[in-house]
């Protein structure tokens, strides 16, 4: 008996492809920009408290796409978990996908669930981590 498998959507592959390339290229400039003024702190506290700032700012607009691969997660695990198979009915693949059934597909849905929330955490708490570390950093200099 041969295992079930649900085949690949190449549209789907070359689109998944444009748009990584297209969010890589729309944050390379920002991210090269933060390198710069980071490579060049000046001797003035306030312009590097206003540099940090920025540097925290880049950081959390770079981390803001993020949102959307964690709502996709989110209700593909959801979906996953109602229909009691994965993927689930009319989602289309990248790849070849074995199908799951009953037990599995609601141990993936859940899974798939519970990434999406630590992403999103992640994506979150990150630039809050950074900014309360830098105010730290920053409190001891002056």
């Amino acid at each position: 008996m041969h295992a079930e498998i649900q085949q690949r959507d190449r549209s789907l592959q070359r689109r998944v492809a444009v748009r990584a390339g297209l969010g890589f290229a729309a944050a390379l400039p920002m991210l090269l920009l933060l390198q710069a003024n980071l490579r060049n702190p000046t001797a003035n506290s306030a312009d590097l408290l206003a540099q940090i700032h920025y540097a925290i700012a880049a950081i959390a607009i770079v981390a803001l796409p993020m949102h959307w691969p964690v709502r996709w997660l989110w209700q593909l695990g959801r979906a996953t978990v109602r229909t009691e198979r994965f993927p689930p009915p009319d989602t289309r693949v990248v790849r070849d996908t074995p199908v799951l059934h009953a037990q599995a597909a609601r141990r993936r849905g859940r899974a798939l669930q519970a990434f999406a929330v630590l992403l999103s955490m992640t994506t979150l708490l990150v630039p809050l981590a950074l900014s309360w570390i830098v105010a730290q950093f920053v409190a001891q200099l002056l």
